[in-house]
């Protein structure tokens, strides 16, 4: 299997390969590239920072060194690894465009001129990443719910397990069912929405993807409808004006 499909697929043991072979801390450096384990900076109080593991990270907080088996969990997520909605949906945002993540902020504003952040990756390992996610929506993957007609719509699949399958099975977790995770991007030529979805208890991430789309479809619906509002109103512009016409004056006997 290689990545495209891996992606496309949503493949486990794809990933625990992938991941053995990189390693905690290259996995640790990758991501904090794209800003997990920081506060994106949004304007929003009480935003958490996550935790992005690494050798490093255990030995200064728990005095263990890192264990191999450990890095199998990271590679998909699990693990110590915790982040935030907005943090995934800015982490993916930079990733769609090639390297390059914009602080995100709760209002648009035009005047405010934000200084990105760039990354040093590959933008060829970058587009690899990118068409892997067009797969899921659009080649039979994972995220097939999340499909628009009309729009490349790009994504990824995930679920964040809070309970060991052996706790489930002792009924120990009946109340913690997986969280279902969507994250995806539109248009995938040239990207202008990020959106994540968490789905708590959702158990799957093909269940979080319609709510995906749905947002998407929203934001293209509310842009064709200003373009063509737009259009309308300088068609108006462009039309003469008439004003009322002056009847004749009458002539005089």
């Amino acid at each position: 299997m290689d990545l495209h499909k891996g992606i496309t697929q949503s493949c486990d043991v794809f990933f625990y390969n992938v991941g053995n072979r990189t390693g905690v801390d290259n996995i640790a450096k990758y991501a904090d590239m794209a800003g997990l384990g920081h506060k994106t900076g949004i304007d929003l109080p009480n935003e958490k920072q996550g935790t992005v593991p690494s050798s490093e990270w255990k030995m200064r907080n728990f005095r263990q060194k890192w264990y191999a088996g450990e890095t199998i969990s990271v590679a998909i997520g699990q693990g110590a690894l915790t982040l935030t909605p907005m943090q995934l949906a800015y982490a993916i945002g930079g990733v769609a465009m090639g390297g390059v993540w914009y602080p995100p902020h709760l209002v648009k504003d035009p005047d405010r001129m934000d200084k990105p952040r760039v990354g040093k990756i590959d933008p060829a390992n970058a587009q690899k990443v990118v068409y892997g996610m067009y797969g899921v929506v659009n080649e039979g993957g994972t995220g097939g719910r999340a499909r628009l007609p009309g729009v490349s719509v790009c994504g990824k699949t995930g679920s964040a397990q809070r309970v060991s399958n052996e706790a489930a099975k002792a009924g120990l977790g009946h109340n913690l069912k997986d969280n279902a995770w969507f994250v995806g991007f539109a248009p995938c030529e040239s990207p202008e929405i990020a959106v994540a979805v968490l789905w708590e208890g959702g158990v799957h991430g093909m269940y979080a993807a319609p709510i995906a789309r749905d947002v998407i479809k929203a934001y293209f619906d509310k842009k064709a409808r200003q373009t063509r509002d737009g259009a309308v109103a300088e068609m108006k512009r462009a039309q003469p004006q008439f004003g009322p016409v002056a009847p004749p004056a009458l002539s005089q006997p």
